[in-house]
């Protein structure tokens, strides 16, 4: 995979669809987006979160990439990215947030750069280690999921969002926030 700037992902579609896509083929995209994201920001750390980071959770098939920074790497991550990437519309550009979006061939994700720390790093985190650790918090995701599929795109993300953040507040009392904010350069699965 090069380098070189990569065409902005597809118009999203309208519907909700669950993907078939095996759990190998996605950990191999995200190796490859990973290391070429890790050769641009090797102050970074790339982690692979979302519902295919996630064994036994279903998916739309897209993949989430997290790119963690400090805060003073942040302004220079993003000036990188925005040579390599197209800035995703779908959410606003924050101090501390931005979005990306990336295909090539048969893959597409949403690369999320963000402050180590900061609320959106927390909430990354946060959710890929519920739906890893909970069976309970794992299968109303999906089956929130199985209801969707093949409904309005836009209703699904609401319904998603509000799940997400029940069970991010379910949790807030249980964790444990002494390693939240530390960064480890290089690449997690």
């Amino acid at each position: 995979m090069s380098v070189g700037r990569w065409k902005a992902v597809a118009e999203e579609p309208n519907v909700f669809t669950l993907s078939h896509r095996a759990p190998s083929q996605c950990r191999d995209s995200f190796r490859a987006i990973a290391g070429v994201l890790s050769a641009a920001l090797p102050w970074a750390e790339v982690e692979h979160v979302g519902s295919t980071a996630v064994p036994e959770c279903l998916t739309k098939g897209d993949l989430d990439v997290l790119v963690r920074v400090e805060r003073p790497d942040f302004q220079r991550s993003g000036r990188i990215l925005d040579e390599l990437l197209v800035c995703s519309t779908r959410n606003a550009r924050t101090d501390e947030y931005a979005e990306y979006d990336y295909a090539a061939d048969t893959i597409s994700a949403s690369v999320q750069l963000v402050v180590a720390g900061g609320s959106l790093d927390d909430h990354f985190h946060r959710l890929k280690a519920i739906l890893t650790s909970d069976p309970a918090a794992r299968e109303a995701y999906n089956s929130l999921k199985l209801r969707h599929d093949g409904c309005d795109m836009d209703a699904y993300r609401r319904a998603k969002k509000r799940l997400i953040e029940s069970l991010l507040v379910l949790d807030a009392a249980a964790r444990d926030d002494s390693d939240g904010a530390s960064l480890r350069p290089g690449i997690r699965e």
